[in-house]
This record gives structure tokens, C-alpha cells and sequence, in this order.
């Protein structure tokens, strides 16, 4: 008996995470190229985590979903970081690869370093109304899109509450025998004459 590997937590877990540090690279080009952050960029985070997600074969339901949604928070708080980073290397002048050491610097000495990422990203309300706003697209855009999430399974064949056997196909996927009068406008009718 073959038994099926997709929906599986640690794929999951795995093609989350990859897609996290794949989900970061929009946000630093962001401010590597244009030297600083455009909010624009924090749409890619929760889409590009939710592409792994179903690229790893992992589940794609509602919990999968909300992990898209905490890993997205902390990717946008890691790009707290590098936004430090990048302030100290155009103050000092270094050359731009010294971003990538100074952030993980800062991110291992996290409690010197952690609220002075957190007043950078979030320092003003409208930054926060702005990073929510554009969080929510992307998660809104990955369910519809991407991971189309698991519905309750009377709804999700759209028979509106009819079950399988009332409109003719059984649990195996082969065909019964209704009369005409039952026929709905998109059931399949095999003649066998």
C-alpha cells in the first residue's frame, strides 16, 4: 500500500522556512539598491512562503496559513534588521557586503539590539497601519491563489448540500444509475445503449 506524502508538517515546516529567506530577498534589494525600505516589498514575504509551502508538497490548510502569517511577522522583524545595518553602512561609508555581517551581528546580540529593531520598523503608527496593510494582501492573495484552503466537504464540490450518492456518483469515483427527472444541468450522462 503506497501512502501519500503530501500534507506532511515537516515539509511544511521546511518549505516555510526556505521560502522565509527567499520571502527577504525583495526587502533587501529594496535597500540595497534604493537605499531604503519600500513597504511594497513586504507583500512578497507571506506569497513567496506560501510557494514553497506548496512546492515542499506540505499541508495547505488554514494552520498552514496562519504559520505563512507568524513566519511573514518575523521575516518583516528581521528586516528590522537590516535596516540598521544599512543605516550604519551608509553612515560610515563601508562597502555595501558589510550589510550582511553588521545584520547578523545585531540579530546575535538580539537583546541589545531587538528593540531598537522593533522602534525602526515600528516607530510611527502609519508605518504599522502600512506593514499590516500590505501583510494582509499578500496572505489574501497566497489563500485564494496558492494554497486554496481546505473547505468543510459539502461545500467543496458545490453540490450545496447534496451528498455524493444523491446525485449519482458513489465514494469510489464510479457512476450510478439515476433517473432522468433527477439529472442536474452539469451531470455527466454516458449513454450505454
Amino acid at each position: 500500500m503506497a501512502v501519500k506524502s503530501e500534507g506532511k508538517w515537516y515539509r511544511t515546516l521546511l518549505g516555510g522556512l526556505l521560502g522565509l529567506l527567499m520571502g527577504l530577498i525583495p526587502s533587501a534589494l529594496s535597500v540595497l539598491l534604493f537605499g531604503r525600505l519600500y513597504y511594497f516589498c513586504y507583500i512578497f514575504i507571506p506569497i513567496i512562503i506560501c510557494l514553497f509551502i506548496r512546492l515542499f508538497r506540505g499541508n495547505r490548510g488554514r494552520l498552514s496559513l496562519l504559520f505563512a502569517g507568524i513566519l511573514s511577522l518575523i521575516g518583516i522583524y528581521f528586516t528590522g534588521f537590516f535596516i540598521m545595518a544599512a543605516n550604519l553602512v551608509s553612515a560610515y561609508e563601508l562597502p555595501n557586503h558589510e550589510v550582511f555581517r553588521l545584520t547578523f551581528l545585531m540579530m546575535k546580540e538580539f537583546s541589545a539590539y531587538g528593540s531598537e529593531a522593533l522602534k525602526t520598523l515600528a516607530g510611527d503608527v502609519f508605518k504599522v497601519i502600512f506593514i499590516l496593510a500590505y501583510l494582509a494582501v499578500g496572505l489574501l492573495f497566497s489563500r485564494e491563489f496558492i494554497l486554496k484552503c481546505e473547505k468543510p466537504a459539502g461545500k467543496a464540490s458545490g453540490l450545496s448540500g447534496r451528498s455524493k450518492k444523491e446525485v449519482g456518483e458513489s465514494e469510489d469515483g464510479e457512476y450510478e444509475y439515476v433517473y432522468e427527472d433527477e439529472l442536474l444541468p452539469d451531470d455527466e450522462v454516458i449513454d450505454r445503449r
